[in-house]
């Protein structure tokens, strides 16, 4: 339990001060400001930011010279983001807006995504304050130039880092093995700052090789200096051109290493990642009901989000697998697309990619032409946030999660009907749903808890009836079980689990209830998506600089009936 939170918790609500616009609350670094009628988003987000203050703090050996004032709004209700600095050739991330110091942040769906999205940009305010210290001897250093993707980089990597104290197995969680760092799945935004390749990795190989300090080391010598060259020779000893090539060695053993192979039993992948596509961030992959094409969403320099890449089988010796095309991209507009907590699926004729966006300024289901990247149509919602959702497999109904305000629900929208309705309503969030093939039950995963807690990390899977609304537990532990995918029979599930650290994947026979762990990536594996007929599995990997997607066959002969 977060003690900062719980203190925050108990303020009165004469604290909350409503001379403002914003009814707004004070706390000691921050001055957090909400919409009317939110104030658990604002006390959530209060508790929150004096905990990322102490993590970012002990990190980078500094204290903030001023008071920050957080607006927190929910989910893509919030303000106007383009008006938001993004990273440049000179540090300045933090948002300035009339003389005024300021962060914009929107509440993700989960209390997680939240606190992640803090430390993500309050880390951003630190560096910002570091570069203008009043301490420092030369006022022009105040704009010294910062590589963006050092600046960005560095701020995901805080925000990756585990809870201080928190081992699996006798082991710390590496900041890399996590389903993504701004939520529990995917990556804010994709900003352009995200397609450096290799220099991704320089944070983790900073922090391993030379510790910890010499990071904060690093930026206050950028800010003396005048150049991120000239701090690297003085922290490191060497000069960038030999940290690179160190940097590569590194990123080639620590994202490759350990047991290369894709699963435990089988050896056939195809990769498609940076050096060949150009593609640093690629998630949520999906196959067409007939095995010829995947579809996934990946960071690009460009503004293209949505690819689909043809798909087949090579025969052949040691030398057969899944080939992936380079791909198509999709030229649907960025406006368009949800990013962040979202999912693919196919409908039934394979013609058309169902995943969540936005349409007329508002949050909807999209259903987008394979060919075009059209969209064909649109099912909106009355939500400030939908997330992954699922198309059934009769293409009448589909799961989502639903964001209103501060708490996320688990609905099902009847297509025929055109009605929702809501499966579950509670504090906690609920993700990943998906729907049984013979539409009875709805499989998701959850930190409910009977202690109340919504601040637990550890998810469930439960099956739930759709009808009764009784439920079973199907995997649980005290780790987060997330990303469940049903074969096309219902009768197996693939998940991805973190107890033995970084998070891989997992396979249970819901018959027998037997579980089996399929693949043993040093740095993660995650987004299982079953190939037709149950034959084998497409799924990303976590490398130091970005994710690889792969394809595997899962031997269907001896495992997959």
């Amino acid at each position: 339990m977060i003690v900062t939170l719980l203190t925050i918790l108990s303020a009165s609500p004469e604290n909350l001060d409503a001379s403002f616009k914003q009814p707004e609350i004070s706390t000691v670094h921050f001055t957090v400001r909400y919409q009317p009628g939110m104030e658990e988003l604002g006390i959530m987000a209060a508790g929150l930011s004096e905990d990322a203050y102490k993590r970012i703090s002990d990190f980078l050996d500094h204290d903030l010279t001023h008071t920050i004032a957080i607006n927190v709004s929910p989910y893509r209700t919030g303000p106007s983001f383009p008006r938001e600095i993004r990273p440049g050739p000179v540090c300045r991330h933090i948002l300035l807006y009339g003389g005024s110091r300021h962060i914009d942040v929107t509440f993700p769906g989960s209390f997680q995504g939240l606190r992640r999205s803090l430390i993500h940009k309050i880390t951003h305010a630190f560096i910002y304050d570091m570069f203008a210290d009043e301490q420092v001897p030369i006022p022009l250093v105040r704009a010294m130039p910062m590589p963006g993707w050092f600046s960005e980089s560095l701020a995901v990597y805080i925000a990756g880092l585990p809870d201080e104290n928190v081992s699996v197995s006798g082991r710390e969680v590496s900041p890399e093995s996590g389903p993504g760092l701004y939520s529990m799945t995917g990556y804010p935004s994709f900003p352009a700052a995200y397609t450096y390749g290799e220099k991704r990795g320089l944070i983790g190989f900073l922090d391993a090789t030379y510790g910890r300090k010499c990071i904060s080391e690093l930026l206050r010598d950028m800010r003396d200096t005048g150049g991120f060259d000239e701090a690297i020779k003085i922290v490191t000893g060497k000069r960038l051109e030999e940290l690179e090539t160190d940097l590569s060695a590194y990123i080639s053993s620590a994202g490759r290493g350990g047991d290369q192979r894709d699963f435990l039993y089988e050896n056939r992948e195809q990769i498609v990642d940076g050096s060949v596509t150009y593609l640093w961030y690629t998630i949520a992959p999906a196959v067409s009901p007939d095995g010829s094409c995947i579809a996934y969403l990946s960071a690009t320099p460009g503004s293209t989000l949505l690819h689909v890449s043809s798909l087949a089988w090579k025969a052949g010796g040691d030398s057969g697998g899944y080939e992936i095309s380079s791909g198509k991209d999709l030229k649907i507009s960025r406006g368009s697309i949800s990013s962040v907590d979202n999912r693919i699926s196919w409908t039934a004729d394979g013609k058309t990619i169902v995943m969540a966006g936005r349409s007329n300024g508002s949050e909807a289901i999209l259903f987008i032409d394979q060919d075009t990247g059209g969209i064909v149509s649109s099912e909106n919602m009355p939500f400030s946030a939908i997330m992954f959702p699922a198309l059934s497999g009769n293409g009448r109904y589909i799961s989502f999660t639903g964001a209103a305000t501060s708490t996320s629900d688990i609905y099902i929208y009847d297509r025929q009907a055109a009605s929702i309705k809501r499966i579950t309503d509670d504090p906690f969030f609920e993700r990943d749903p998906v729907i049984t093939p013979d539409g009875t039950s709805i499989l998701y995963s959850t930190n409910s808890n009977e202690s109340g807690d919504i601040t637990r990390g550890a998810f469930d899977i439960i099956r739930r009836d759709i009808m009764t609304g009784t439920s079973s537990m199907l995997v649980k532990n005290s780790f987060v079980n997330i990303h469940p995918s049903l074969s096309p029979d219902g009768k197996t599930l693939l998940y991805i689990c973190n107890e033995e650290g970084p998070f891989n994947i997992y396979m249970l026979d819901l018959a027998t209830r037997k579980t089996e762990k399929l693949t043993n990536y040093p740095k993660g594996a995650l987004y299982p998506a079953w190939l037709p007929a149950g034959k084998g599995m497409a799924y990303v990997i976590n490398l130091l600089h970005g994710t690889a997607l792969r394809v595997g066959d899962l031997n269907a002969g001896s495992r997959v009936k």
